[in-house]
């Protein structure tokens, strides 16, 4: 039986993303010879997810031995969304409500938590 606590917070979750999420299609990559393909195995799919830049400024710059410019991007999934489909490193992700519709490729996978699948993105050059 589903504690009234996660059954609420499940029913939030969901609608914070739809209220404050972003139409995302991700595309299923598996590598080959000579790179990355479509997925046959896997189809490509729509969800809603939670997208933000990350600020690098926020990291402890006295720490660093270099500055290096670079651009960072998470996105966030509730889990019962995706509905047992995978998300792997490489799977390409494109977000078709921004200008210019940008894709990026799954950098990093946090599958930590138990409501939501966290990922970093790694945008992909135009064209």
């Amino acid at each position: 039986m589903t504690s009234p606590f996660w059954s609420t917070l499940n029913r939030i979750e969901h609608k914070f993303d739809a209220l404050m999420g972003e139409a995302v299609r991700i595309t299923p990559q598996a590598s080959g010879d000579f790179g990355a393909a479509a997925d046959p195995d896997r189809l490509p799919f729509e969800v809603v997810a939670l997208v933000y830049e990350v600020d690098p400024s926020s990291a402890d710059a006295g720490q660093m031995l270099a500055r290096l410019p670079y651009e960072e991007w998470e996105l966030e999934i509730h889990r019962p969304a995706i509905a047992g489909r995978v998300i792997r490193k490489g799977d390409d992700v494109q977000l078709g409500q921004r200008p210019g519709a940008p894709r990026f490729s799954v950098s990093r996978v946090d599958d930590v938590d138990v409501n939501r699948l966290r990922f970093t993105l790694a945008r992909k050059a135009a064209g």
